[in-house]
């Protein structure tokens, strides 16, 4: 089963046996940008072109930030890019972005997932769920105990945060913007930190 292939995300739920409720759980975490990174963000958005297709929009927007941020738990953390995810014949699919433990048998070796990151194509954030829901699940069996696994569905503008623990799907409900990019680079801190 594709981890797009669900209709809504109540489907989504209901079929991978999750429960699901809103609440605000995220608490933004102090990060100090480097004035590079600003700088190069600013120019983006400003010369670059950014919105000519999703890739451009991964590659320009969304990519650094999780980069930028994931540098400071480079020791123990791993982003990886459209890893292939699979458990059993539940679900199997290339996934956006993996924020992963960084396996003891080196970097180039897949481990724990932790954070799932996906795209809402064409700004379909209830799509974007519903396969970041699967992936999560996923993710999930593939830890083999108990940890809180935490999802980013992103439009590269507008950034959605939720968690997944014992099948209790948990999606925030504020909503973070590029816009406003010290307060969402806090955001992905935070759950970056509660994924180390």
């Amino acid at each position: 089963m594709a981890f797009n292939s669900f209709k809504q995300l109540s489907d989504a739920i209901r079929e991978l046996g999750s429960s699901y409720e809103k609440a605000n759980f995220i608490q933004p975490l102090q990060f100090n940008l480097p004035d590079y990174f600003i700088e190069d963000r600013q120019f983006v958005m400003k010369e670059g072109v950014v919105n000519n297709s999703e890739y451009a929009l991964c590659e320009n927007l969304i990519y650094p930030l999780l980069q930028e941020v994931r540098k400071k738990y480079s020791a123990t953390l791993t982003l990886w890019s459209h890893q292939y995810l699979a458990y059993i014949n539940l679900i199997s699919d290339f996934s956006g972005y993996v924020v992963a433990r960084r396996s003891p048998r080196g970097k180039i070796v897949f481990d724990r997932p932790y954070i799932i990151i996906v795209e809402a194509k064409k700004d379909d954030f209830d799509g974007g769920w519903e396969e970041c829901l699967a992936e999560m699940v996923a993710a999930n069996k593939l830890n083999q105990e108990s940890v809180t696994v935490y999802g980013i569905v992103s439009n590269s503008y507008t950034w959605e945060f939720a968690k997944l623990r014992n099948q209790m799907f948990v999606k925030n409900l504020i909503a973070y913007s590029i816009f406003h990019l010290e307060q969402l680079v806090s955001v992905v801190h935070y759950v970056s930190q509660m994924a180390n």
